[in-house]
């Protein structure tokens, strides 16, 4: 008998047309195909809702019926990308958001029934982030800000883009979904009297044990200090390596940029003598012991930070070192490409969108571009002059006055 499949449709138990047959075409459920392939009986799903794909993978099966195998799942195709995404040796921080946003996709996807790695098109993907919420402190459910579903839509389509390239799918949705209307406050840094009362309440931690009381205030300050005069994110201060630093040239190495160069950023002699002043607890790290988890580590970073700030009676958070760091170097003049190597920002769009108001010289520019109109000049005696203006100035003042 020759091989010959069908396509059907197996509808879930809670889909509505159900009783409508195995050949009702406008539901989501998934298709299987049924029939015999290679002599014996062929009964498997498709990895497919939509018809016109249904046909044309039935159609491969019965021209090469020896290379029949199960679609890949897509919770497998995620395994296989966090893999090559830790081959690749991303950072820590960036392997697990990508983790979270994945996981909560496979979690949502499975709950659906969308099993396959082919059901990842426009239409689930666009339902995912519109389910996505986080649950508040008086436990009610509340949509996640712009900036996370952001961060999101990022993983979601470098996933989607390894997917393409693996052939597993056609085409990476994930670019198709519109990114959320972001409607956060600007960028505030810290002032020079914050950051004054912020390390001066380093020194007035309070500790449990009397005996790491100096340690816990060495190690704020320090914390501070680096975060103020390298512009690292709190993760990556955490996991400063010796090795980094040049305590006699204040250097800190950043990274090595595409050209092969290495990118050094200089660290002020307070930052630097805090450093020096901490106990050493790892050979490797300044304030990461290396046997800790490294996730624990950033957290009671995070919480020192915290603890600092209301202490000194500021709202702060890690970020706003960074922040503080990034602003400080454009009132002193300069450019916006000098803040984006030191910060590391892939795109120089990301530092224009945070900093770009914060750029002393842009209102100079400005002024000097606006500076050379000359409508109206040509009318009148001398209409234009800068004498001529300024009389023009007085007379309205008068007549305006009632003088």
């Amino acid at each position: 008998m020759a091989d010959q499949l069908e396509g059907y449709r197996r509808h879930a138990s809670d889909c509505p047309h159900r009783e409508k047959g195995q050949n009702y075409t406008k539901c989501r459920c998934a298709i299987w195909a049924d029939g015999e392939l290679n002599g014996k009986r062929y009964r498997r799903s498709l990895g497919t809702r939509d018809w016109a794909r249904a046909h044309k993978r039935i159609e491969k099966l019965l021209e090469k019926p020896h290379a029949a195998a199960e679609p890949r799942s897509l919770a497998g195709a995620i395994d296989l990308y966090l893999s090559d995404c830790r081959a690749r040796r991303l950072k820590d921080s960036t392997i697990t958001s990508y983790t979270k946003t994945l996981d909560h996709l496979k979690a949502f996807a499975k709950s659906k029934g969308f099993l396959s790695i082919d059901d990842m098109d426009l239409a689930l993907l666009t339902a995912f982030r519109a389910q996505r919420v986080v649950i508040g402190r008086d436990g009610a459910p509340r949509p996640i800000k712009a900036a996370t579903s952001g961060k999101e839509l990022e993983a979601l389509r470098a996933f989607g883009a390894f997917a393409v390239e693996q052939g597993w799918i056609a085409d990476n949705y994930a670019k198709r979904v519109k990114s959320s209307k972001e409607e956060t406050p600007p960028t505030l840094p810290f002032n020079r009297d914050e950051v004054d009362r912020i390390l001066e309440a380093c020194g007035r931690l309070e500790d449990d044990n009397p005996a790491t009381v100096e340690r816990t205030h060495k190690r704020a300050s320090a914390l501070c200090l680096t975060l103020l005069y390298s512009g690292l994110r709190i993760s990556d201060a955490i996991q400063l390596e010796r090795k980094a630093v040049d305590l006699e040239s204040g250097k800190l190495f950043l990274r090595t940029m595409k050209t092969g160069v290495p990118l050094y950023v200089r660290l002020g002699d307070l930052a630097l003598e805090a450093l020096a002043a901490l106990p050493a607890e790892s050979e490797r790290y300044f304030f990461w012991n290396g046997v800790a988890k490294l996730s624990t580590c950033v957290g009671n970073a995070r919480k020192t930070i915290g603890r600092v700030c209301k202490l000194a009676g500021i709202s702060g958070h890690p970020h706003r070192f960074r922040d503080t760091f990034s602003v400080r170097l454009l009132e002193l003049g300069n450019d916006l490409r000098t803040v984006q190597l030191l910060l590391g920002h892939t795109s120089i769009k990301t530092t224009e969108k945070h900093y770009a108001p914060f750029v002393k010289s842009m209102q100079a520019h400005l002024d000097a571009a606006t500076a050379g109109l000359d409508f109206g000049t040509k009318f009148g005696t001398n209409s234009g002059t800068k004498a001529n203006r300024g009389r023009k100035l007085l007379k309205l003042k008068r007549v305006a006055g009632g003088s």
